[in-house]
């Protein structure tokens, strides 16, 4: 597959997206809740969500989150509607909660009154490339915390100096996976990809689902802009490129010279997986899954 002729077509084909509620009452609290494929954007849009609002906006990362209530929906989802706990009525605040829902168990219940839910959605190619570099730090977990970096810190942080560093690391011991450790692991998740579309993309787009958006990794900062002027927070002034984010030109670029070069030796195999879960979509409901994306 040639990455920039895929890429053009996916600029060229929007995502469908659900229709939204209705905007509540101005400055009110919003639970956004997320259901985001790994690597994503979730972080992205965590970025410019506290870039317009400063304070006003929390995250709950939940896997690393201390006294995360663990449930789903979110225990505060009842409990904010503009109170001094999850934020003033005077301000818009936002907080969003995060979940990758890779058991598939977390509830399809529409979403309750003052909150919403987005769907982080990318082009599968750039997902597993991506999620396979994020693995690595589990991978070489012992010889990161042998050099005084703590896997935990940069799954919760995901500080952009501390991954830096934790690559540096993985590039002076990085050795290839064996090929059938590697088809194994593309086996594996490329059917979660798979799942997740068909559990949460889906049934979105085709049956719109009041509260719930679909939103492609390109349309994140449009998605958080309208966030914040549907909702009549007075932020989305706030909202513009973020300086901190280079997004990838090709999929097989990484932040380790070796680790890019075995994605690019292996690039049929990742290929062959990420052409498998766009063939999963044969309605294609999400046009811009049948295309490559930029990272």
């Amino acid at each position: 597959m040639n990455a920039s002729v895929s890429a053009a077509r996916m600029d060229a084909v929007p995502f469908r997206r659900s229709s939204g509620r209705p905007a509540e009452a101005p400055h009110r609290h919003l639970l956004l809740e997320s259901k985001s494929l790994p690597r994503s954007g979730l972080h992205y849009m965590k970025r410019l969500f506290t870039r317009a609002l400063g304070e006003r906006f929390s995250f709950c990362e939940w896997y690393h989150e201390p006294d995360c209530c663990r449930k789903m929906p979110c225990a505060a989802a009842g409990a904010c509607s503009g109170t001094d706990a999850c934020g003033s009525a005077r301000q818009a605040s936002v907080r969003l909660v995060k979940s990758h829902d890779f058991e598939l168990r977390d509830p399809t219940n529409t979403p309750a009154q003052g909150s919403m839910r987005v769907v982080l959605v990318r082009d599968p190619l750039y997902v597993l490339t991506s999620w396979y570099t994020l693995d690595c730090i589990s991978r070489y977990a012992g010889r990161l915390t042998e050099c005084g970096i703590e896997p935990r810190e940069i799954w919760y942080r995901h500080d952009p100096e501390r991954v830096a560093a934790a690559f540096e690391v993985i590039d002076a011991c990085f050795t290839d996976p064996a090929t059938e450790d590697l088809k194994a692991w593309l086996e594996s998740k490329s059917t979660f990809i798979t799942a997740f579309l068909h559990k949460w993309a889906l049934p979105a787009v085709e049956h719109r689902i009041p509260g719930v958006e679909v939103v492609p990794y390109e349309g994140i900062a449009a998605f958080v802009g309208r966030v914040l002027v549907d909702s009549g927070r007075d932020a989305a002034a706030g909202v513009g490129h973020d300086a901190a984010f280079r997004p990838r030109v090709s999929p097989w670029s990484a932040p380790s010279r070796k680790l890019g070069d075995c994605l690019a030796r292996n690039a049929r195999l990742f290929q062959r997986f990420a052409w498998r879960v766009r063939g999963a979509d044969r309605r294609m409901l999400i046009p811009a899954l049948h295309g490559a994306g930029e990272d």
